[in-house]
């Protein structure tokens, strides 16, 4: 059964908490982009993929 993410939710929530930080799953997403943008451009000599791509 599934519980469409509301246990990750309320984790993410309890450790932002505890930290004190106001956290979302949605932040975990654009972290992550932006953290992949940002290797891509560092290491845009050796790579292939298109930055294009993820805009």
């Amino acid at each position: 059964m599934a519980d469409d993410g509301k246990e990750i939710e309320a984790m993410l929530r309890t450790v932002g908490a505890k930290v004190g930080i106001a956290t979302h799953p949605h932040m975990l997403r654009h972290t992550y982009a932006t953290q992949t943008l940002v290797a891509l451009q560092r290491y845009r000599k050796t790579n292939r993929i298109e930055l294009v791509v993820f805009l």
